[in-house]
């Protein structure tokens, strides 16, 4: 096992928040049934590899759990608001021609 301070793991978290939020916006299955398996078996592999413990490996998962839970409820609220608004004939945008 490490020696070093590797808590939480940041490579599972980063993952894991990237690869989730690209799943949850996705309609294929098989590439979110791929992306789930990179997600669950790259813990597992950092954890046998000596780089992490398994602690470090489910707190990279949870945090980047709330991450995407975050930015999905924050930024799909916010997302449909926008385009409501550029949608909208009296909005900037729609006068201005872009």
């Amino acid at each position: 096992m490490s020696t070093g301070t590797s808590a939480p793991a940041t490579d599972g978290r980063l993952v894991f928040a990237t690869v989730g939020a690209v799943a949850l916006n996705t309609i294929l299955r098989t590439i979110i049934v791929t992306m789930l398996l990179l997600i669950l078996g790259m813990g597992p592999l950092r954890i046998l590899d000596g780089a992490h413990w398994p602690s470090d490996v489910l707190a990279g998962y949870a945090l980047g759990l709330a991450w995407t839970i975050t930015v999905l409820a924050i930024g799909l609220p916010w997302a449909a608001g926008q385009k409501q608004t550029e949608d909208y004939p009296g909005s900037a945008r729609y006068r201005s021609g872009y």
